[in-house]
């Protein structure tokens, strides 16, 4: 990365405030520049930031749904979103309940997960790709539920290597009894392309 390109972006940054500012020269490696309302460089970190930054959020809020895991040790996929977030080079999708990623990179992804349910169980959340197809063993979280549907929350993240037109999913199992519902009450996932 050229770090003129970024300081310069910054300075251009620094201009654009709406209080008046007194007017800065700063050297960039023999290169001066005043009062910066454009420079060649400029727009090449713009073009850079507009093309190769991505990201994309779900989310629910005040779900009380339930969600069931018939079978023990079995991945179920999260079907309870209900809201798009911010994206820019993604595609939010809450009625397939996943998020299409719209350029290949790293990416740091997120997800918190408030959830009760009616017995201690535990309980495990994790990423998949593709509709299930591919686990990230990287972005995963246990939690055990406590009795009396009492709330708890828990929180995961991790960067992994996508590729453009991946879905990112949420999927859950419980992994300590068969026939058991959890309720998802709040759940957030979002993904970020690492520059």
């Amino acid at each position: 990365m050229d770090y003129d390109k970024i300081l310069l972006y910054y300075l251009l940054l620094e201009s654009l405030e709406e209080k008046p500012k007194p007017r800065h020269i700063r050297h960039i490696h023999n290169t001066t520049v005043e009062g910066v309302t454009s420079h060649p460089l400029l727009k090449d970190v713009e073009e850079y930031q507009h093309h190769h930054h991505a990201y994309g959020e779900i989310y629910t809020h005040d779900n009380i749904v339930a969600s069931a895991a018939a079978l023990q040790n079995t991945w179920y996929q999260l079907t309870i979103f209900d809201k798009n977030g911010p994206y820019h080079e993604c595609v939010n999708d809450h009625t397939n309940d996943h998020i299409t990623v719209g350029l290949t990179g790293d990416y740091m992804i997120n997800c918190a997960v408030t959830l009760f349910d009616a017995q201690t169980q535990d309980w495990e959340f994790a990423i998949y790709t593709n509709n299930g197809a591919n686990y990230l063993d990287n972005v995963e979280c246990q939690a055990t539920t406590l009795a009396a549907s009492k709330v708890l929350s828990t929180a995961f993240c991790g960067i992994v290597s996508l590729t453009a037109n991946d879905t990112v999913e949420v999927w859950y199992k419980c992994i300590s009894a068969a026939a058991q519902d959890v309720t998802v009450k709040l759940v957030n996932l979002s993904l970020f392309r690492m520059l």
